[in-house]
């Protein structure tokens, strides 16, 4: 009976002492993806409206740095795009802020593995340039330089308004399997938050 008791208190050690080995092991790795996962992060530095020719042009510093389920994405041939979005809207006392117009520029980030170049695209206007590195292709997105966005008509001259941009991963671009499965994901849900300022509008051919 005492060699009995011996055999299953022995049985019973291994057998907990190959759960917490588990759990050691499952422990571990979750805190391997964890450490090792870049999380990413959209950011706008700075931003302006100049007046060219009775339209206004955006020139703003934006950040990129992508996420590890967006930098694996693209390396697996998967094409990214991001969205530069615009906002005009006017204040007015006692009332809720007008949103006078708005405009929306989306950008198509693709690795092509052949050439091991990253394609950069305009999908408004149609623009491409290709990089041979990543780095070179998010300098390019993040320098907006002279962009046209809004007809000067739309704004009435000499009223100070408030301009909003924000840039983000515009996920419903995404092949449809891995769609469903971004809007749920931290890494996918990429957006740097609306970046606010004012400027004075100036008038027509001025």
């Amino acid at each position: 009976m005492g060699e009995y008791n011996i055999y299953m208190n022995f049985k019973k050690y291994l057998s907990e002492l190959f759960i917490s080995a588990r759990l050691v092991i499952c422990f571990s790795l979750a805190l391997f993806v964890f450490t090792s996962a870049h999380a990413g992060e959209f950011f706008v530095v700075s931003a302006q409206m100049n007046k060219v020719n009775d339209t206004y042009h955006l020139s703003a510093q934006l950040g990129y740095e992508l996420s590890t389920e967006v930098n694996e994405a693209l390396q697996n041939g998967i094409p990214v795009t991001l969205k530069l979005e615009a906002v005009i809207v006017y204040k007015r006392d006692f009332l809720w802020a007008k949103k006078v117009t708005k405009m929306k520029q989306r950008f198509r980030l693709r690795y092509h593995a052949l050439s091991e170049q990253y394609l950069v695209k305009n999908l408004n206007s149609g623009e491409q340039a290709y990089y041979k590195v990543l780095d070179d292709a998010l300098y390019n997105l993040e320098h907006v330089v002279d962009l046209p966005i809004f007809d000067a008509k739309l704004l009435d001259p000499g009223k100070n308004y408030v301009a909003r941009i924000r840039t983000s991963v515009d996920i419903t671009e995404l092949p449809v399997p891995l769609r469903y499965f971004a809007y749920f994901s931290s890494g996918w849900n990429l957006t740097s938050g609306w970046f606010s300022w004012d400027f004075l509008t100036q008038g027509i051919g001025v």
